[in-house]
């Protein structure tokens, strides 16, 4: 690969494919490449100033390329259906009732786009996409994970979300965001939410995740203009050690079920109610790690 440096910018930026042309070194300067494994949480193309332009000239909530990496679009036999969150390179969270009936993969055929800003019709060149060969479902009920036929490339548009750690908690400066289709479902864009207190009458599930609307987003969405699988995010800015760092984890996401007295008796259309993850991280990692490491064999596609 040919790269050209700019002194005006500071970074690399590919200038061809896959050629290389021999020539002298009369200063004896080499630049040396290497790969990293990629890590969880970051938006790399918006990090870059190749990305500029297109944050100057888009304004509001509508997603931008790279923005929100980890956005699973899941379509079942050309519709789209649910929303997931990549997890993991071959791993998609969501909700279990997605897969409720008969919609097990692979019997039912469903579709996974990667860095669509659209759910369905024409998409962009970074789109990824593949398929689904299987689901495992929570004990609660709740969640499900959902096994690609591939694992994904990581790259500038598509990569994982981390998930919360042991013990760790929100810390002042963080932000709560989740995701919706707008433009009458053929648009994502992002909703900044404000974490809050859940009203309910003791009955619903603990590990419920309510939250209001954030004031600054100058207009009020319904929680259902999303789809069941829809996450919530928390957007840190510092480490567990209080080093200065911006990552993006999963904390929640819509289970698509009815809690309580409809939303956890929610009064308002700008309420939104989501059921954590934290509680399920053993089950998710043991899932995503030892099912992937035995192998196609040990993979039964439920339970």
């Amino acid at each position: 690969m040919e790269f050209g440096i700019s002194n005006k910018e500071s970074f690399l930026r590919p200038t061809g494919f896959s050629t290389f042309t021999p020539t002298s070194c009369p200063n004896r300067r080499t630049l040396r490449l290497k790969c990293f494994p990629s890590e969880c949480g970051l938006r790399p193309f918006l990090e870059t100033p190749v990305s500029k332009p297109y944050i100057s000239n888009i304004s509001g909530d509508i997603a931008l390329p790279g923005e929100w990496p980890w956005q699973v679009v899941l379509l079942k036999e050309g519709l789209h259906v649910c929303d997931g969150t990549l997890v993991s390179p071959q791993w998609v969270l969501t909700a279990a009732s997605c897969f409720e009936g008969s919609n097990m993969p692979p019997k039912t055929p469903w579709t996974v786009r990667l860095g669509a800003l659209r759910p369905t019709g024409s998409q962009h060149p970074w789109m990824q996409e593949s398929s689904l060969i299987g689901v495992v479902t929570s004990s609660s009920g709740s969640f499900a994970l959902s096994r690609l036929s591939d694992p994904v490339i990581p790259d500038n548009y598509i990569g994982t979300v981390c998930l919360p750690e042991t013990g760790s908690h929100s810390t002042k400066g963080d932000e709560f965001f989740s995701l919706i289709w707008g433009n009458k479902g053929d648009r994502l864009e992002s909703v900044k939410l404000n974490v809050t207190t859940c009203h309910n009458n003791g009955s619903e599930p603990s590990n419920l995740i309510c939250a209001i609307e954030g004031e600054s987003s100058g207009k009020q969405y319904c929680q259902d203009t999303g789809l069941p699988g829809k996450p919530l995010f928390l957007h840190s800015h510092h480490d567990s050690s209080g080093k200065k760092k911006q990552r993006w984890t999963i904390v929640g996401v819509d289970s698509g079920r009815r809690i309580g007295n409809g939303k956890a008796e929610s009064v308002t259309c700008a309420e939104w109610v989501f059921e954590g993850v934290r509680q399920s991280l053993d089950w998710i990692k043991h899932t995503t790690q030892g099912i992937s490491e035995a192998g196609e064999n040990a993979f039964a596609g439920g339970g």
